[in-house]
């Protein structure tokens, strides 16, 4: 990797500094993605063009209001038209299809009130990976995720996968590009590489999580997202975690202390309790391509100790 191509993208940069992916990715309560050609999209995906109902951006804040944290991205594949759009309703697991574009704040308002049945959703029954390759608002997403998405969707086919693959718009901290969300787990992840795809589609196949990439659930809160996704690294090669719950934090200064129960599919009528001892790391990178000579200090954590406590417990 040369020093011209480190200084060229936001990505490799923080690539070359380790900067922490653990307790990264992006939050919400609910995330919605809505289908919309991609020529019309724009810096801010909900400002986009193509006919676009304008003020999402607003009514997304006012209903996060209402009813917690809800973020709309978009999403495209080959072919599409702006003529109707479908709606992707997580962590409900809802599609809304055949929508017209003037009618998404009615159908989503419907849904968030209690009322969606009178707009006839489907169960979303295919998992679902959606790619940043929003060129538009960082050219990271547009080299690396561009080139994640093309390699996923050749090995999607060749393995005859049960996956429905997208575009989307900007996930969050494209500096981890190129970055992607599984659905309906909420997985995140960044920093993929096209050696990473085979053994992340491996983990995806057995449920479980890849740890290298795993930037931590975005249906999570911060530090529960943390201590997950710590969690993850501690006990990668253990099995398949079904479930893990966040006992206890103490943080004095630089260093966190996490205690966390967890099963797995081995042995899921048991809970393991696992000690996690973080410090802190800060970097100092640019938050995007269009700062590249601005870096900006950010702090990180990263595992120091993790040490198997006593007395599980039942499930």
């Amino acid at each position: 990797m040369t020093n011209t191509m480190t200084t060229e993208y936001c990505s490799l940069i923080s690539k070359n500094l380790a900067e922490p992916l653990s307790g990264t990715a992006s939050q919400a309560q609910h995330l919605i993605f809505i289908t919309w050609p991609k020529r019309f999209w724009k810096y801010e995906a909900l400002e986009s063009g193509g006919g676009f109902l304008q003020g999402m951006k607003r009514w997304m804040r006012s209903q996060s209001v209402a009813h917690g944290k809800i973020v709309l991205r978009l999403i495209s594949q080959s072919g599409m038209t702006a003529e109707c759009c479908s709606l992707h309703v997580y962590p409900d697991g809802l599609v809304f299809d055949d929508v017209a574009p003037d009618q998404i704040k009615t159908v989503l308002t419907d849904h968030f009130a209690g009322n969606g049945i009178r707009h006839s959703p489907c169960v979303q029954e295919i998992p679902e990976v959606m790619v940043c390759t929003h060129g538009r608002h960082d050219k990271c997403c547009a080299k690396f995720g561009q080139a994640l998405y093309a390699q996923l969707q050749r090995e999607i086919e060749n393995r005859s996968l049960s996956l429905s693959l997208w575009q989307s718009s900007h996930l969050g901290g494209h500096r981890f590009a190129p970055t992607l969300v599984h659905l309906p787990s909420g997985e995140s992840h960044g920093h993929v590489t096209s050696e990473q795809v085979p053994s992340l589609l491996d983990a995806w196949t057995q449920q479980r999580v890849h740890p290298k990439t795993y930037r931590g659930n975005v249906f999570r809160t911060d530090v529960d997202q943390l201590a997950e996704a710590w969690l993850h690294h501690a006990v990668s090669g253990s099995g398949s975690i079904l479930e893990s719950q966040l006992e206890s934090l103490e943080e004095n200064g630089s260093q966190r202390q996490f205690t966390v129960a967890y099963r797995t599919a081995e042995h899921p009528q048991v809970f393991k309790r696992l000690e996690l001892v973080l410090h802190h790391k800060t970097v100092a990178g640019p938050g995007g391509c269009d700062a590249l000579d601005e870096p900006e200090k950010r702090s990180g954590w990263v595992l120091t100790e993790s040490r198997q406590l006593n007395a599980p417990l039942r499930a």
